[in-house]
Order: structure tokens, then C-alpha cells, then sequence
């Protein structure tokens, strides 16, 4: 079996035992989400983006799109979960804004729940992870050292992308959804395709730690599992990158998740008091920012914070150096 196929396969795997699970109970969609169901989900979503632009690009995308649309489901009960437990503990926070959330967390369960059902992914006709192995087994996969050259490229090139986003943001931000959040997913790709790959990406140390990579090199993202590489099993070819420089990619992603976290809060609790206290949502966001951080103008303050470390950041053009060569194993 081709290592592209290999990879896809051992994450079905995991996703069909999670989904055979899932079934036996009353609420299927919960205990997905209760189980993590969704990291393989985005393991197969990262290997169908890098894939498609190496194979059958229309199945790949439409594979893509399936994997999502339940990644996305279990996402959205992880959303409003999240917030549920960080303002229950608030007597800020009014019932009726608690309730309002408690219901969306209903709704969005019960939606997942439906999809289930209705793509096949559970039930006496489920036959979503089959059709999966049937497209996918119908691929002309490529030999390794293809391969591993043209995942480079596309690495190399999504890093170029994201550089040209944030030039297209004027360098700095004024959406937290249409930049801060976008800007953070693209980033988050390059950090989940070295575990989807499964030891095709590994790190390599550079001569000594420079003093603009320092500050990146906390202890949390020194001790963070996902900064662990899968190691390379029996690849002949691997792609190497700059370990500092990955470590400094973590950061960012790290940052900006809890910038980010912090205005979808604000964002959240402002629609709970517009639907519940019938606020405009104008004037909602002001009381929300109020209520949570004590600053009616917060969100203008988290924008000017992510703009300040993104520019450090890009300046220091350590995401361009991220990427070091496709390098060859040597066997002993």
C-alpha cells in the first residue's frame, strides 16, 4: 500500500471505531465530541488539503468537504461547551444569557446528530467510511520521493499565502473573524500536517538559538505534544524543519488561539444579551466587553495586541525560514 493511502487509512480507522462507538449511544453527537473525535477528523481534513493538490483534485475536495462538515458539527458544540463553562461560574453573566447559550449547544447537537443519520456516517446504512476507502483506493498515489518534493513545495507555497494575506490585511487587523481567526487557521495547517503525515515532516536543530526566536521558546510550547514529530517509521524521504522556527509557529498559534478565544467570548455573550435582553447588538457589545474584561473597548485593544506580535513576528521572517529541505534517510 502507498504511504498517502497508509496515512488516510490509519485516521478512517480511528474515525470508524469512534463512529461504531458513537452509535450504540443514545446521544451520538455528544459523545463524539466528548471523545476527541474531532483531531482525526482534522487529521484527514489536512491530508485531503495537501492531497488534493497532488492527485485527483475533485475527489479530494469533495472528501475534504465531507470531513469538515462533521469536524465543523463537533466544533460547534466544542463552541458554545467551551463558553457555557467559563461563564457559569460568572454572577455577571445573567440565567437567561446562560440558558440562551445552553439552548445553541442543544441545537447544534441535535443538528450533528442529524447529519450523522442523514450522510450515512452512523446507522444500520452507514456506508459513508466505505465510499471513503472506495475513492481513495482508486488513486494513482506516487512514489515517496515524488511525494515528499511535492508536499514541500506546498508547504512552502501555503506559507506564501499566508504572508500575502497578512500583506493583504495592510499588516494589521480589523476583523477579529475575517483576519485574527483566519489568519490563525492558516497557521494551525502548517502545525497539523506533521501529525497527519506521520513522520514525512521532522525538525532539525539550528547551530545556536538566535535572540528573535527566544522569545518564542516558553516552556509550555517546549513541553507541547504536538511539537513532538511522529518519527519516520520506514520513509526513505522526509521533509525538514527548522525546530526553533516551529516552536516559534506554536507561539503564534497559541497567542492568537486565546486573543481569539477572548473576542469570540465577547461576540458570544453580546448575541445571548441582544436575543435575550433585546438590545441592539451595537450597544450589546459594549456591555458584553464591559461584563468580561472590564473594558467596554476591549475588542479594539485585542486587535491592536494581535496586530503588535503578528508584526514582530513577520518581520522577523521566521515563518519563511521555517522550511529547510526534503532530506534523504539514511538507513544503517
Amino acid at each position: 500500500m502507498k504511504k498517502g493511502l497508509e496515512r488516510f487509512e490509519e485516521y478512517l480507522d480511528k474515525v470508524e471505531n469512534l463512529l461504531s462507538q458513537a452509535q450504540k449511544e443514545d446521544n451520538p453527537a455528544w459523545w463524539l465530541y466528548q471523545n476527541n473525535a474531532r483531531t482525526p477528523l482534522f487529521m484527514l481534513e489536512g491530508l485531503c488539503k495537501l492531497y488534493k493538490k497532488i492527485h485527483n483534485e475533485k475527489v479530494l475536495e469533495k472528501l475534504e468537504a465531507h470531513f469538515k462538515k462533521l469536524e465543523d458539527g463537533i466544533g460547534s458544540i466544542d463552541y458554545y461547551d467551551g463558553f457555557i463553562k467559563e461563564f457559569e461560574p460568572m454572577p455577571k453573566v445573567s440565567s437567561s444569557c446562560k440558558d440562551y447559550i445552553l439552548q445553541q449547544r442543544a441545537n447544534t447537537t441535535k443538528e450533528l446528530n442529524e447529519l450523522l443519520l442523514n450522510e450515512g456516517w452512523i446507522g444500520e446504512t452507514a456506508l459513508r467510511i466505505n465510499k471513503t476507502r472506495k475513492k481513495l483506493r482508486g488513486l494513482q498515489w506516487k512514489k515517496q520521493k515524488k511525494e515528499a518534493h511535492a508536499i514541500a513545495e506546498i508547504y512552502k507555497s501555503e506559507i506564501n499565502e499566508i504572508l500575502s494575506f497578512w500583506a493583504s490585511c495592510n499588516k494589521q487587523f480589523s476583523s477579529m473573524e475575517d483576519q485574527v481567526h483566519e489568519i490563525r487557521r492558516r497557521l494551525r495547517w502548517l502545525s497539523i500536517y506533521p501529525q497527519a503525515l506521520q513522520g514525512l515532516i521532522q525538525l532539525i536543530g539550528s547551530a545556536e538559538t538566535t535572540e528573535v526566536q527566544k522569545p518564542y521558546l516558553t516552556q509550555n510550547i517546549l513541553d507541547s505534544p504536538y511539537n513532538v514529530m511522529p518519527e519516520a517509521r520506514n520513509l526513505k524521504y522526509v521533509l525538514l524543519l527548522v525546530k526553533n522556527n516551529f516552536y516559534a509557529l506554536s507561539w503564534m498559534i497559541n497567542e492568537l488561539g486565546k486573543e481569539k478565544d477572548k473576542g469570540l467570548g465577547i461576540d458570544l455573550l453580546a448575541l445571548s444579551i441582544e436575543n435575550t435582553e433585546k438590545i441592539p447588538f451595537e450597544y450589546s457589545i459594549l456591555k458584553a466587553s464591559e461584563l468580561l474584561m472590564s473594558d467596554s473597548y476591549a475588542k479594539d485593544k485585542i486587535l491592536a495586541y494581535c496586530t503588535s506580535f503578528c508584526k514582530t513576528y513577520f518581520d522577523a521572517e521566521l515563518l519563511q525560514q521555517l522550511p529547510d529541505a526534503v532530506y534523504q534517510v539514511k538507513k544503517n
